[in-house]
């Protein structure tokens, strides 16, 4: 199988960094105080693990766009090209029309981000798809050498 494009997000936003920093400090002064037990101050290092080993990959292979974002997928999701019915380049709102980062609904379909504000939208079946990338112009090149191969 042929892969004419692959990219693999995580979330690594300096304000998102800061905030987790602050969960994982205050959750282990807790325990130094003696003011919570011993798993309230794993809770906030766990929270930042957890964060920091999402990872959102992207790949487009020819048969069709792959989609995982792990650890919530634990198969990719598969959009086949035989299905594809439009490929956009897009600019998006994270906050306004999603909700934020990650795996979103929102009033034009379903969303998958990490940061950033632009990516591809995928129509098929009835069915929208934004895909977050940090290179949405190699994406949208990829996908049309792919479909026409």
């Amino acid at each position: 199988m042929v892969s004419y494009f692959e990219e693999t997000q995580r979330f690594r936003q300096p304000w998102l960094l800061a905030v987790l920093v602050v969960v994982a400090a205050v959750s282990l002064a807790g325990i130094v105080r003696r003011e919570e037990g011993w798993w309230a101050a794993l809770l906030g290092p766990a929270v930042v693990a957890f964060v920091w080993s999402i990872r959102f990959r992207t790949e487009v292979r020819d048969d069709g766009v792959y989609l995982r974002f792990a650890p919530f997928h634990r198969r990719e999701r598969v959009v086949p090209f035989a299905a594809l019915d439009s490929v956009t380049r897009v600019t998006y709102r994270p906050l306004r029309d999603f909700g934020g980062w990650g795996i979103r609904r929102g009033r034009e379909g379903w969303a998958y981000t990490t940061d950033g504000r632009e990516g591809v939208r995928l129509e098929y079946g009835g069915e929208t798809l934004l895909v977050g990338s940090r290179r949405p112009e190699e994406l949208m090149r990829a996908i049309e050498r792919a479909r026409g191969a």
